[in-house]
């Protein structure tokens, strides 16, 4: 026989939606007919119904409700009969409030719950303008498919265990600033209709925010996650901020939607970052983060990614993932089928990093390289390819989708410190044949900074000087060596070295006739040094000083060749 004075309000579960993934996750936000309550698919209330009404003043229209009873306190005097309830389904019962209608549930200040494993339960309830500030829950909570009608302040909260508001409506702003959550907390499928600010929150066990939807602002400012965070899928529809956000464990953002502007500098992600198959308006910014492992394949189309996914029009076919000042550690950088994206790595460090493409084509004219710094960098793979862009890696295609700070060429001094970088990278990792091409083009950019700093009018004639003197022996070097890094200019230059005295020698012994065969041939002999040459007959003094000098210089020019031929070799 039922209690008369019970709540005769009851709740029929509806069939919940169970993607494939949810059914792996567990049944613990559902009702079930293992809730205590449930039968036949229908909840009925455990509460005591109020004086001469048929329910309780959790299902009582608030406008009906009596004046004189607080819904805070009545709350809480549940959650303190539960625990210290003996019999455990009895004390369950009492912490179920499945939708029941709070016009506002202040606990600020509050001890929430006793120390039970079963959960305070909020399913399909609704909740007005609240204030949770400085609040302790000591139980666990669950407001899966509750709607929250008002803002509501969780400032300085802290959750000591499971908290889960799955499905459930924010229709106000939400404050979450500087709360703890010390166990596993989720928010999947939340639709975030305001502002959601969660700055300085601290997450220490999972976090899931999987197919949430953020409709206007998310900050997410020096938030820390400390246990594995999850923003799978979820769609942020105006200014997102992770400025300065913690990730301590893998943090998962395939398949996200950026619909607006959206900050991750100087965020720090100790572990494997996935940032694949997402859709963004505008430019990635990643800049000044610090990334352990980042994975970025970007997506194709956005046809199929439900109702926040972008149009044609909003998605542009030349995207730019913005890396200024930022560290990456390993990683896949990724092309999608169509379509190109652009990565920014001005002044940016990378290390075993991968940049890759679906059909196979060079992207070094995806990449801009500026500053760069290379630690265990590997150049040469199959789909960078810089040697098939010339080795410029300054230069992308359609510039003018990178930030404005990146558009344009480098000035002469970031082009020399660019290949003076990636010279000392690919000696890091072994690649000699890109750590020569490198380093031929920081000399080069060396000689164009001296001619420029030389030209400068607004500087010292002695610095001027100065400059010009190491322009000079620069090109000299350039002309005669390739920096060490051509042997076969060594040739050319000892070629037109031996036809240079031949003149001399020509000029000097006018007074007799001889061939001019004999001219060169008398200065290879001088050059070589190893067959002494035969002067010709009634030559003078300054011959055969003449023939001295060229007597060095060419041993000089031999012994440059053996260099450079060598380091040929070796590179």
């Amino acid at each position: 026989m039922e209690d008369p004075s019970r709540c005769d309000h009851t709740f029929a579960v509806p069939s919940y939606d169970l993607p494939g993934d949810d059914r792996s996750e567990g049944r613990r936000w559902m009702l079930t007919e293992d809730v205590p309550g449930v039968t036949d698919r229908v909840w009925s209330c455990p509460h005591d119904a109020l004086p001469e009404r048929d329910v309780c003043l959790f299902h009582c229209p608030p406008e009906e409700r009596p004046s004189d009873i607080d819904e805070t306190n009545a709350f809480r005097e549940c959650l303190a009969r539960a625990a210290t309830t003996a019999e455990q389904h009895r004390s369950r019962r009492l912490c179920q409030f499945v939708d029941a209608t709070f016009e506002e549930l202040a606990l600020r200040g509050a001890t929430v719950g006793g120390k039970v494993n079963h959960a305070i339960n909020l399913a399909h309830a609704e909740i007005g303008e609240s204030d949770w500030t400085n609040a302790v829950f000591r139980q666990p909570i669950r407001c899966s498919h509750a709607t929250v009608t008002g803002p509501l302040t969780v400032r300085d909260v802290r959750f000591e265990r499971r908290a889960g508001f799955r499905n459930t409506t924010f229709e106000g702003e939400l404050q979450l600033r500087g709360a703890v959550f010390d166990g596993p907390v989720a928010f999947k499928h939340a639709d975030f209709r305001a502002d959601a600010r969660l700055w300085y929150a601290q997450f220490e066990a999972h976090a899931n925010f999987r197919q949430a939807r953020f409709r206007r602002e998310a900050y997410f400012e020096a938030v820390d996650f400390t246990d594995y965070a999850r923003f799978s899928d979820t769609t942020f529809g105006g200014e997102t901020d992770f400025t300065l956000a913690e990730f301590d464990d893998d943090a998962d953002f395939d398949g996200t939607n950026f619909g607006g502007s959206h900050d991750f500098r100087r965020a720090s992600f100790a572990r494997i970052t996935d940032f694949s198959d997402i859709l963004v308006d505008g430019p990635l910014d990643l800049s000044t983060a610090e990334v352990a492992t980042l994975n970025l394949l970007p997506s194709d189309d956005s046809a199929d990614r439900g109702e926040g996914a972008h149009t044609d029009e909003g998605a542009a076919e030349t995207q730019c993932v913005n890396l200024r000042e930022a560290t990456v550690g390993s990683g896949t950088l990724g092309q999608p089928a169509s379509g190109v994206v652009l990565y920014d790595c001005t002044d940016a460090t990378l290390g075993d990093v991968s940049f890759t493409n679906t059909d196979g084509d060079p992207v070094c004219d995806r990449v801009r390289f500026a500053r760069t710094r290379f630690e265990g960098f590997v150049f040469e793979n199959d789909d960078l390819d810089p040697a098939a862009a010339g080795w410029r890696l300054y230069e992308v295609m359609e510039p003018e989708a990178l930030p404005e700070a990146s558009r344009g060429r480098p000035s002469t001094e970031t082009l020399r410190q660019t290949f003076l970088n990636a010279k000392n990278g690919a000696d890091e990792t072994g690649n000699n044949a890109a750590a020569s091409a490198f380093f031929y083009r920081e000399l080069t950019h060396r000689r164009h900074r001296h001619a420029e700093l030389a030209r400068d009018g607004t500087r010292r004639w002695r610095d001027r000087v100065t400059d010009a003197t190491k322009w000079g022996r620069n090109l000299t070097l350039m002309l005669s060596t390739g920096y060490g890094e051509r042997p076969e200019r060594v040739v050319y230059a000892s070629v037109a070295v031996i036809s240079l005295f031949a003149l001399l020698y020509a000029r000097l012994l006018s007074t007799v006739e001889y061939a001019p065969t004999d001219y060169l041939v008398f200065s290879f002999q001088s050059f070589i040094t190893f067959i002494l040459g035969t002067p010709p007959a009634d030559t003078s003094r300054p011959v055969e000083v003449l023939s001295a000098v060229e007597g060095f210089v060419g041993a000089f020019f031999i012994a440059l060749f053996v260099f450079t031929f060598t380091r040929r070799i070796h590179r």
